[in-house]
């Protein structure tokens, strides 16, 4: 009976190398990755907890981030249905025993991450015992590949494109090598499927696998061209790869019309006539592969050399162990480009002629998931975790002939590759620890403002970053950004920064986010006073307590499409001219409005030092539009 991973135990090594590995893969728990500290809840994790934690029958399994009052007042909820439903699946399923409980709720969605990550382990160890026909070079190939920044930064982050997205596509790989090695097509069918199930990364897999197929079937000659490419297997798992894969997506497709359409029971967005440029997953699909003009025109960084210095850097950095990088000082260019050199040049004479197509693949796998979505991969870290199929190549390939110049030489590479990991597992601990701010505190602080605005309330939020309080305050209705016009009927006000004068408050004893009576904390807005600076069409800049205030004298345009206004700069210079802060931002996504008048609060880096400011806004084709500098009050801070 056929098995998702087939493990062969003929010898007693076999067994040694699975459990070492295994418990390598622990370390990860019992090190601190797992549990609840100051690690790798980002806003990636918080927003996918969020769209897992909304999804239910009642509104058809839709995703969706929040509750929002549209530009009619009335009740909607923002759709976020990006990526199939897998794995957003199995998040739900762990989370559901905690109700109302986020830090139970964090717990587990990130240790189901780690399993995952580990299981990924597995899935590449057992590909690579089959290539190898060595245990010990596929176990200290499979620890050093994960041992990299990427996978180790990552492997606990709550999100669809993490740990569970990896999984599929080395389980994928794994179907890839069985195929080469016994002619079994249909597993390779049901793996990739399954992948599609829950992320598009395995396409970054099969793309070059079924090109070097078509290639190799080419290549050996027989039947005429037409019939060889007729009854290839490569490219019917092309067909059916993309046609399962189109399904998935027009499934989502008409998931997100019929909300838009005809809106199920209870909070929903509506609308009489939806283009198909308007559902969240083709627009989010569009901007992934590159095909979105406006935003590729305002992000320079996807030109062709960006985009390749991009690619080139990340697997530079996953081609070396994090300890080894980080102290050890090794630069990763000198590892990489050997790595390159040897995977391309040699993969074919180490390995026998069925491992080339599938090792050539899952080398090739994470620059071309780079080429297919270049937005995902430049302006997403976590994205470069899938360039793990290169470490996975090259460390194989020198081990072999570590192997073939001394056989003994296997097992201290073993040993050294297990202390590798522990060690750069350590490091990320370490780091994790020092960079990320404290979660229990932030827990508890929404936990007072839970208890003092309860589910149906309607909060304002003042600033993007409270945009991940969706998690944390389930049930509310939010006003934020380019809906900023309802801002009159909210109830609270919601902010990272202790408002002036503390008017207002009603979470004194929150550290980190705060709630305030909203008529309260508006009230200073309502009298601003002069203007520090004044530009064109009809903008200004005033200095309200502690913070810089952009102002128009219109209200917010809630019906405008935020692509189509203006960016904002900010500089701040010092007397001898030199650039202490800068800031570019949108002015109408950053916006709320008070007393008829559309205004966002900014703050800029390095502003309590004295010197000059200065302010732009630049329209798309008509170039910056800066004002004049005037002093910046000394000793003021943004």
């Amino acid at each position: 009976m056929d098995t998702i991973l087939r493990i062969r135990t003929g010898s007693r090594s076999d067994g040694w190398a699975l459990t070492l590995l295994l418990l390598a893969m622990a370390t990860v728990f019992v090190f601190g990755l797992g549990r609840l500290h100051d690690g790798n809840l980002d806003g990636i994790s918080r927003s996918h907890l969020t769209v897992a934690a909304n999804l239910s029958p009642e509104h058809g399994f839709l995703g969706f981030y929040h509750w929002f009052l549209d530009e009619d007042g009335e009740i909607a909820y923002r759709v976020y249905n990006r990526f199939p439903l897998g794995g957003y699946l199995l998040i739900k399923a762990a989370i559901a025993p905690f109700p109302g409980d986020p830090a139970a709720q964090i717990r587990a969605a990130r240790t189901l991450m780690l399993a995952f990550f580990a299981a990924a382990a597995v899935a590449a160890f057992v590909s690579l015992r089959r290539l190898t026909s060595s245990p010990g070079v596929a176990l200290a190939a499979t620890l050093l590949a994960f041992s990299s920044f990427y996978p180790l930064r990552h492997a606990d982050m709550v999100a669809t494109e993490g740990s569970i997205d990896l999984f599929v596509v080395l389980l994928t790989f794994h179907g890839m090598v069985v195929f080469a090695q016994e002619g079994r097509f249909r597993q390779l069918l049901v793996k990739t499927c399954g992948a599609l199930l829950v992320g598009w990364h395995v396409y970054g897999l099969l793309l070059p696998f079924i090109v070097f197929g078509l290639a190799s079937d080419w290549y050996r000659g027989g039947k005429p061209w037409a019939a060889r490419l007729v009854r290839s297997r490569h490219l019917a798992l092309g067909v059916v790869a993309l046609s399962f894969g189109l399904s998935v997506l027009a499934f989502n497709f008409a998931r997100e019309h019929a909300s838009l359409t005809e809106p199920p029971q209870g909070p929903h967005v509506r609308g009489d006539e939806v283009a198909l440029a308007d559902l969240p997953s083709f627009r989010s699909m569009v901007r992934r592969l590159g095909w979105d003009a406006d935003f590729n025109e305002k992000n320079p960084a996807l030109e062709f050399r960006p985009l390749l210095d991009w690619l080139v850097q990340c697997a530079r950095v996953a081609s070396t162990p994090y300890y080894v990088q980080n102290v050890a000082g090794l630069p990763p260019t000198a590892i990489f480009v050997w790595g390159i050199v040897v995977v391309f040049a040699c993969a074919a004479g180490l390995t026998c002629a069925r491992h080339r197509v599938p090792m050539a693949a899952l080398a090739a796998s994470g620059f071309c998931w780079g080429v297919l979505a270049p937005s995902s991969v430049m302006f997403h870290s976590f994205e470069s975790m899938f360039f793990v199929g290169l470490p996975l190549v090259f460390f194989s390939i020198v081990l072999l002939w570590a192997r073939r110049l001394f056989e003994r030489l296997i097992g201290v590479c073993v040993g050294a590759a297990v202390l590798v990991f522990v060690l750069s597992g350590l490091q990320m601990e370490r780091r994790l620890r020092l960079a990320e701010p404290g979660l229990r505190a932030e827990i508890a602080d929404y936990e007072r403002i839970r208890a003092i605005a309860p589910e149906g309330e309607v909060i304002a939020s003042s600033r993007l970053g409270i945009k991940w309080s969706r998690f944390y305050l389930p049930g509310r209705i939010f006003v934020e950004g380019w809906n900023g016009r309802q801002r009159h009927r909210a109830d609270f006000v919601l902010t990272r920064e202790r408002g002036p004068g503390g008017a207002g408050l009603l979470t004194p004893d929150n550290r980190s986010v705060f709630l305030y009576d909203r008529a309260a904390y508006d009230a200073h807005y309502v009298t601003l006073g002069d203007p520090v600076l004044e530009g064109g069409r009809g903008w200004r800049i005033h200095l309200v307590g502690s913070r810089l205030l952009y102002t128009t004298g219109e209200d917010c345009g809630t019906g405008r499409r935020f692509r189509n206004e203006p960016w904002f700069f900010l500089e701040v210079l010092d007397d001898r001219g030199r650039l202490r802060g800068y800031r570019l931002f949108a002015f109408r996504r950053m916006s709320f409005e008070v007393a008829g008048r559309c205004m966002a609060e900014v703050s800029i880096p390095g502003y309590d030092v004295a010197g000059q400011l200065r302010t732009g806004q630049l329209f798309r084709g008509e170039g910056p539009l800066w004002s004049e500098e005037v002093p910046l009050p000394v000793g003021s801070r943004g």
